[in-house]
């Protein structure tokens, strides 16, 4: 707090609406524009309050013998013992920062004042200027032009799921004839590029397609290797795969014996690590064939 800039709590209990916070400025501004000279009053509490001072917090002056009233002839009559300016229009411009609840029922207006205010203006008039260059756009059309940017972008993201998904599907077409067959059930594990999202699609389609399966996939993601595998109607764990193959890249893992994912640091060991988790997956159905 200081000369050009305080904080004003009252009670309420709900924020404030952003039309109820312009109409605060506008009428604190009006004020000031009209530079209305101050009066003072020292009166004992009761007076004050039939003088129709108000209290926001009037526990704070009961037991005093006399109290400060601040009035702002037409607009306000107020108890306060904080300092004040002889005239509104000392303050210059008051612009509200933040609205804030601090308490039950009790808000807090955080506000600048004279050329703190017209400062953080100025602030606000660069990047609106900024901002309308990097878009290309006229100032007031800046609103205009971010919605379209973002339009754009959720066009773009929308292009790119669908890309995502076109090249699953190629991947899995390309993948599905790899898959080998024990005893009625499918294994396929592969290294993928694409990164765990990817990952996780295209693990779904290609169990998807194989049926009873067990299927395990290796990717990369920032130098680190990832493992995810899904087990559709076989005796098998896909934690245990996972768990089998995490060993190979340093790292862990596990889950449901449906779905599993897990990986670790030595993203270049991923050829070993499904060629581990397959190796797990064999031994359980062969040893089940002979049982």
């Amino acid at each position: 707090m200081g000369p050009e800039e305080f904080r004003f709590d009252f009670t309420h209990f709900a924020p404030l609406s952003a039309n109820e916070l312009d109409d605060v400025e506008r009428t604190v501004n009006e004020a000031v524009v009209r530079d209305i000279e101050l009066k003072f009053h020292l009166m004992a509490l009761e007076e004050a309050k039939r003088y129709g001072a108000i209290a926001h917090f009037e526990e704070e002056y009961r037991g005093k013998e006399r109290v400060r009233v601040v009035e702002v002839p037409g607009v306000s009559v107020e108890l306060c013992g904080g300092c004040h300016v002889r005239r509104t229009g000392e303050i210059g411009l008051f612009l509200i920062l933040a609205e804030e609840g601090v308490a039950a029922g009790t808000r807090r207006i955080r506000a600048v004042v004279g050329l703190k205010a017209w400062e953080h203006i100025r602030k606000l008039r660069w990047w609106v200027k900024k901002a309308a260059g990097l878009l290309e756009v006229p100032e007031k059309d800046l609103v205009g032009g971010v919605e379209r940017k973002l339009l754009e972008i959720q066009e773009l993201r929308a292009q790119i799921k669908r890309l995502e998904e076109e090249r699953a599907l190629s991947m899995a077409d390309a993948l599905v004839s790899r898959a080998e067959e024990i005893n009625g059930i499918k294994l396929l594990g592969a290294v993928v590029e694409g990164g765990p999202e990817q990952a996780k699609r295209l693990v779904d389609t290609l169990a998807e397609r194989l049926g009873r399966c067990a299927v395990i996939l290796g990717t990369e993601k920032e130098g680190r290797a990832v493992l995810i595998a899904k087990v559709v109607g076989a005796p098998l764990s896909a934690g245990d795969l996972v768990r089998a193959a995490a060993e190979a890249v340093g790292g862990k893992g596990g889950g449901r014996p449906s779905f599993a994912q897990g990986g670790g640091p030595n993203a270049d060991k991923l050829p070993d690590a499904i060629a581990k988790a397959l190796y797990e997956a064999r031994t359980v159905l062969v040893k089940n064939r002979r049982m």
